[in-house]
């Protein structure tokens, strides 16, 4: 028999500059052994087995995948999948980006090395995946009730770590991540800089570029700027105030250098970016 597969697809204008946005969403049926790849993605890709088993290979490294198993594609990792002839799995999953999506899959357990954990709570996990399957849709309201959705879910698994031995393989760096991308998210309308964001969680400038490296693949200056400049386009959408008023509410005091800032990380200049908005 065939195998039977259901696959929904987004894309989102700038997924690129939201703190989370769902890809992809869907759920398949195998009723045959499959094998797929070499191939590459360019997000991250959170399947949950929910039946069957099947082996995962993440750049030339196999994992055995059982029922029950939650297995993490990493973007730009080279990944093959071979479904178990006997018993081929049945999966579900989400696919997104983001600039939090990182830190929040480390404090998951996930982590490029071992990308696969086991659940307490698969059928809730199965449940989760699910929602966000159903609540697809490109309108605006769809787009955020899924993003709603995934917030959900890895908070949940993120809740899974806390109650097995992942969480401290990868703790390390994370919870002072967090507590920048906390200040950062709280201060951004002021000239903050990398030095008083490390100070604020004593660590040396060095450190905290090391653990952002880490753990979100950027330095902090890239996250603050692109933090700015993801702000920057809401207050554009709203259409209420200049680009100089809005480079000064993000932080930034020099209408010239926002400008270029805004190109390098949007890729239209301000004034393209509240044409392209305004239809």
């Amino acid at each position: 028999m065939k195998s039977r597969e259901y696959k929904f697809s987004y894309k989102i204008k700038l997924h690129n500059m939201a703190s989370l946005s769902v890809y992809r969403t869907g759920y398949e049926q195998e009723h045959r052994a499959q094998v797929r790849g070499p191939e590459k993605r360019d997000f991250y890709y959170l399947t949950l087995v929910h039946k069957g088993r099947g082996i995962y290979s993440a750049d030339g490294k196999r994992h055995h995948i059982e029922k029950d198993h939650a297995y993490l594609i990493y973007p730009h990792t080279t990944i093959q999948l071979w479904a178990d002839e006997k018993t081929p799995w049945q999966n579900c999953w989400v696919g997104f980006n983001g600039t939090d999506a990182r830190l929040l899959l480390d404090a998951a357990g996930f982590t490029p090395s071992l990308p696969v954990i086991s659940l307490h709570s698969p059928k809730l996990v199965y449940k989760l995946i699910m929602d966000i399957y159903k609540s697809r849709g490109q309108k605006t309201y769809g787009l955020i009730s899924m993003t709603a959705r995934l917030y959900t879910l890895l908070a949940h698994l993120i809740e899974n770590a806390a109650l097995t031995d992942t969480l401290p393989l990868v703790r390390s760096g994370v919870i002072h991540v967090q507590r920048a991308c906390e200040y950062i998210a709280d201060n951004y309308t002021r000239r903050i800089t990398i030095d008083e964001v490390a100070e604020f969680i004593n660590l040396s400038r060095s450190q905290l570029y090391r653990v952002f490296m880490r753990h979100l693949s950027q330095s902090p200056h890239h996250y603050l700027t692109e933090f700015r400049m993801r702000e920057a386009c809401t207050l554009m959408e709203k259409k209420t105030s200049s680009i100089k008023e809005i480079a000064y509410a993000v932080g930034v005091d020099n209408p010239l250098y926002f400008s270029a800032c805004f190109k390098r990380f949007i890729g239209q200049t301000p004034t393209e970016y509240i044409r392209a908005n305004s239809r």
